[in-house]
């Protein structure tokens, strides 16, 4: 499982081994380092994402998780003790789409079409793309 970090500063992300076990952090890089932010553990078969002093899961009413089972396609709250920031945990399966990688070489004006289907330039296998979700346009050497 892909597991997501989306903070006001930075994106991070983590791959989860197939095996369930042990402990894994995700971080919010900064200038100055990065740091731990909240743990995800391997317990009894599934992997849980943990509130802790600092970073708590934050349910649909705003009353915090002391934790709560990872499941792909899932959204999950997170809120930074003392501060208003939120931050959201995006999971998604590691399919094969997320494993192969492409390379465009641009040298003339092109537009690149990404969705979830097969006509599309980039296709991504996952519920939250649309169709034709996007298009990005390469036009007298800007993007």
């Amino acid at each position: 499982m892909i597991v997501t970090l989306i903070s006001k500063e930075s994106i991070n992300s983590i791959t989860l081994p197939e095996k369930i076990s042990g402990q894994y952090w995700l971080y919010e890089k900064s200038e100055s380092g990065s740091k731990k932010l909240i743990s995800i553990e391997g317990i009894n078969g599934e992997w849980l994402l943990k509130s802790n002093k600092d970073i708590k899961v934050i349910d649909h009413a705003g009353s915090t998780i002391r934790n709560t089972i990872l499941s792909p396609l899932s959204v999950f709250h997170l809120v930074a003790e003392g501060q208003n920031d939120k931050m959201l945990v995006f999971t998604e399966p590691n399919t094969e789409d997320r494993q192969t990688f492409s390379k465009f070489l641009i040298d003339k004006n092109v537009e690149i079409s990404i969705g979830r289907t097969n006509k599309n330039d980039v296709v991504l296998s996952n519920q939250f793309v649309s169709s034709f979700h996007a298009k990005l346009l390469f036009n007298n050497g800007r993007w």
